[in-house]
């Protein structure tokens, strides 16, 4: 049979059990507002029975705590780790189109590509009207040029967001390391302080956060091992590679380009590589999170090639580098038209035209070149050439320059040829000298582009608008997925919040149930300590 102060044993076990479940409670109640935190649950079960040899068998020995549990469920999180590396990259995404958008849209309506072209029509049309009056060669001038800095001024900018995008490459790609980094030292904490039972939930906890953080930087795989004893680690693939395994780790590193992409590229933009020395996949189609969309925007030239992504160029998406070709393109063409036209006129003065051709005097050109540094520059890649009979600069002919300024103008590097802006009277305003003063058939020739479908076969200002409606269509697209995947986000949130949140009604019911868990095993004691005050003090007296 027990031993006669075996109640005693049975009333402490309550004692203890009760005591450990207030200071779980306590310990939510503590952390109900701890980002990521799980609420714990102290598991009871009742201890082993003892054999009594009496007639009613078996004799309960009390209560034993088992385990303190982490109320948490993982389905849940694997939902809102798919869920993350989409509004990664669908925030990075729109953070950048957004830009982009404004830099098109917003000034299309107010001071950008329709006012300023619409400024430098209507100059060259009163020029038309007045070809030898120096003030009105002056303004149109000075339109042209202002028309020139507006795409400069995108272009500027457009680079410098590239250069943001970079810089947020190297950014994501450190604190994924970290992370990496932190998931594996986690991995070995836990597999250690579970390698006897128990469950270290704080430090599990912890590590859910991190995979948390991880899953909107880079779209991840993760498989949970756990051992015979409960113990477990995380094991996390990139794509095909592995970024953590177990208590090991890799980096990804980076590298700066050699040779740009790109000719609009700024310099010193980042190649991705595994510290093992194998190459990263930035074409991989499973990569995603925030890293993929600062790579779409930062790469993405929309370049698609039948044996895609082997060799492709760019990323199959609208990036900066599609917009810069856009505007690249549209330069090249406007300013190949309207230097075509210069080109076949005569100098004009306040007295009439002078006679002089300006077969060799562009209106457009790179920015900081005179019309003799081009015909240097001219001379000096033809005489580079060995197989090239050596010339010199009146050789040039103007088809040579219109194609050096063709091959080399950008939207940020056009500009009005600086030998018309000190010279105003180097402007063709008509190609025959009988014209006289009023002669205007180059200017209304010139005016009369803006009605040309010389851009891929639409006038200027429907090429623009297109693009402008390719940017708004991107930027729309990135906010409604952000809208969607954030929505998504808030809702798995609070499902994981009903399992795992620590509610302050129910921790208050819990202490209050606990707290009389423990009274009522104290006055057990305290009956206990009566009936052998009774047994031993008071038998036999």
């Amino acid at each position: 049979m027990p031993s006669t102060f075996f109640g005693l044993t049975i009333a402490s076990s309550g004692l203890n059990a009760a005591h450990v479940a207030i200071n779980t409670t306590g310990h939510n109640i503590s952390n109900i507002e701890t980002k990521g935190y799980s609420r714990q649950q102290a598991i009871q079960q009742a201890d082993d029975a003892l054999r009594a040899y009496s007639s009613y068998g078996m004799m309960g020995s009390g209560v034993v705590v088992t385990d303190i549990q982490q109320i948490r469920d993982s389905y849940y999180d694997k939902k809102y780790w798919s869920n993350q590396c989409k509004l990664g990259e669908a925030s990075s995404k729109f953070y950048y189109m957004d830009q982009i958008q404004d830099q098109f849209y917003n000034e299309l309506e107010d001071v950008g590509f329709t006012p300023y072209y619409g400024n430098f029509a209507n100059a060259l049309d009163e020029l038309s009207h007045n070809p030898a009056d120096g003030p009105t060669r002056n303004a149109a001038i000075n339109a042209g040029q202002t028309f020139m800095e507006y795409f400069n001024n995108i272009s500027t900018n457009l680079r410098t967001y590239q250069d943001e995008a970079n810089l947020q490459i190297r950014t994501t790609v450190n604190r994924i390391n970290t992370l990496s980094q932190n998931i594996a030292s986690l991995n070995l904490q836990i597999a250690t302080l579970e390698m006897n039972g128990g469950m270290a939930n704080d430090l599990r906890d912890e590590r859910n956060n991190s995979v948390d953080e991880l899953s909107q930087l880079v779209g991840i795989t993760l498989d949970e091992t756990v051992s015979p004893t409960g113990s477990s680690v995380y094991n996390i693939k990139i794509g095909n590679q592995e970024l953590v395994s177990g208590t090991s780790y890799h980096t990804i590193e980076l590298t700066t380009r050699d040779k740009k992409k790109f000719d609009t590229d700024v310099e010193d933009l980042y190649e991705l590589s595994w510290d093992n020395g194998l190459s990263f996949d930035v074409e991989d189609p499973s990569l995603s999170g925030a890293l993929r969309g600062y790579i779409d925007i930062r790469d993405g030239s929309n370049l698609v090639k039948p044996n895609y992504p082997e060799t492709a160029e760019g990323r199959v998406y609208k990036g900066i580098p599609y917009y810069e070709k856009q505007l690249n393109e549209f330069v090249k063409a406007y300013t190949e038209e309207f230097n075509k036209l210069q080109m076949k006129g005569v100098k004009g003065t306040a007295e009439g035209l002078d006679g002089t051709s300006t077969a060799d005097i562009p209106f457009f050109t790179i920015k900081d070149m005179t019309t003799d540094e081009i015909k240097q520059a001219i001379v000096d890649a033809n005489n580079a050439d060995a197989n090239n009979t050596a010339i010199t600069k009146d050789d040039v002919t103007s088809d040579q320059i219109i194609e050096y300024i063709s091959q080399n103008i950008t939207a940020g590097n056009a500009c009005v040829n600086p030998d018309i802006i000190a010279n105003n009277d180097l402007m063709a305003t008509a190609t025959q000298v009988v014209d006289g003063v009023d002669g205007n058939d180059v200017i209304l020739a010139m005016n009369d582009l803006r009605n040309q479908k010389i851009f891929k076969g639409r006038i200027a200002e429907d090429a623009i608008k297109s693009l402008v409606a390719v940017s708004s269509v991107n930027a729309s697209a990135a906010k409604s997925a952000q809208t969607n995947f954030n929505n998504n986000s808030k809702s798995i949130i609070n499902q994981r919040l009903m399992i795992s949140g620590v509610d302050k009604e129910e921790e208050g019911v819990d202490l209050v149930k606990f707290q009389r868990a423990y009274d009522l095993a104290s006055k057990v004691i305290n009956v206990m300590n009566q009936l052998y005050d009774k047994l031993i003090n008071e038998t036999g007296v």
